[in-house]
């Protein structure tokens, strides 16, 4: 093989390997340590910001959702990846911030040994973070229940312009995967844009009930993150962890006892599977291959 050849192939052999990795893309932002974290932009006034807390990891920025309140004890709900580098003597802490639609109100500390609650299950992209406030936050109702083609929202925090930008993004349930066919629990496809930074953000059901939470991209879409343009469809195509797969999770037993809210669709779901109702997926509308995370976004 000539030399000419040769390095043809290899170029392309590389490109391959590129796009295998970043198939499935973690969207918790990194960010330097150093980053100042300033006022948020947010282009819409709805209860869900309020409710949506930001949490800055260690080199990472994410989304959560606040789904149970047990005294003065609060829990939120988002993905593992987005916590899962412990802290070193020179790290800036784990926060929770919470904000208006302005301005930030409430800033949280949390302890990465006593307040992050993990399954024993390591294939369930899903952790708990536990923080305590004496002022008043409302929480979401979880529901099990999921079909596809079901219209749902997610809410999160975009990372814009070197700072978070709230976004509230709508689409459908594309497809319910089996486990054989989803990786970290990403058993959930849906249309909605999502982008950097909205790792963890809520996928809620036209009731504004929790379904899902956001985790990853299945496939890696440029985006100006200068200029911050609305996301479109190019940036749709997501996955996320189910509350069905939550709830039947030992995860789900690390609650306090009467410190959430389930919906009554969902009573009977630690029962059953998740409703796939007509879910069944023809040749046709198969979900593309789920691909390896960057080791970067390894747990």
């Amino acid at each position: 093989m000539s030399k000419k050849k040769y390095s043809a192939y290899l170029l392309n052999l590389l490109f391959l390997i590129a796009t295998y990795c970043f198939g499935c893309q973690s969207q918790n932002k990194d960010f330097p340590q150093a980053f100042n974290y300033s006022q948020p932009t947010v282009y819409t006034n709805t209860t869900e910001v309020i409710n949506t807390p930001q949490i800055k990891g260690i080199g990472k920025i994410g989304s959560g959702v606040v789904i149970a309140k047990n005294g003065d004890n609060y829990y939120i709900l988002t993905v593992k990846h987005l916590v899962n580098i412990k802290p070193g003597e020179i790290r800036e802490p784990y926060k929770i911030y919470f904000s208006d639609g302005k301005n930030y109100k409430e800033e949280y500390e949390f302890d990465y040994y006593k307040d992050v609650y993990r399954s024993e299950n390591p294939s369930i992209d899903l952790v708990l973070i536990r923080f305590k406030s004496d002022k008043k936050h409302s929480f979401f109702t979880l529901n099990g229940n999921i079909s596809r083609q079901e219209s749902v929202t997610i809410s999160g925090w975009k990372f814009c312009n070197k700072q978070p930008t709230y976004e509230l993004t709508t689409g459908k349930i594309e497809a319910i995967l089996t486990p054989s066919k989803s990786q970290d629990g990403h058993n959930i496809n849906y249309s909605n844009p999502t982008i950097e930074g909205m790792s963890g953000s809520g996928v809620f059901n036209q009731k504004k009930e929790l379904v899902a939470i956001h985790a990853a991209a299945k496939k890696n879409v440029q985006y100006d993150m200068e200029k911050c343009p609305k996301l479109d469809e190019l940036h749709g195509d997501n996955l996320g962890v189910s509350v069905s797969s939550f709830i039947k999770s030992d995860l789900f037993n690390k609650l306090p006892k009467g410190s959430y809210k389930i919906s009554n669709d969902s009573s009977n779901t630690q029962s059953n599977q998740i409703t796939e109702n007509n879910s069944k997926s023809s040749d046709n509308d198969k979900p593309v291959g789920i691909f390896l995370r960057p080791k970067s976004f390894k747990n």
